[in-house]
């Protein structure tokens, strides 16, 4: 059983900023599954261990919160407001490995 929401929970959106573009994602769902749905294909190399790889660690801010936070997206959940300000260099490399050209 997972705790994400189903892809007809269309309902409660959230908006969620990723690299200075704003997406509207499930509530709920982890940043990492948020970052899929909004366009941002993620190549997992060993498939996620909950944390335990760290090669989906990422920077982001909470609204009124100045503070940066580093956190990984396979376990953080999104929060309405949340600024995601980078991926990291793994991810990028296998996200355009991924892509066609």
């Amino acid at each position: 059983m997972t705790d994400e929401t189903t892809d007809d929970d269309t309902d409660d959106l959230v908006p969620i900023t990723v690299l200075g573009t704003v997406h509207a994602v499930p509530a709920g769902v982890t940043l990492l599954n948020a970052l899929r749905k909004a366009g941002r294909p993620y190549l997992a190399g060993c498939g996620c261990r909950v944390g335990a790889c760290g090669e989906c660690a990422t920077t982001y801010r909470l609204p009124g919160d100045p503070a940066l936070k580093r956190e990984y997206a396979c376990v953080v959940k999104v929060e309405p407001g949340m600024q995601v300000l980078d991926v990291p260099f793994r991810w990028a490399l296998a996200c355009r490995r991924g892509q066609k050209p």
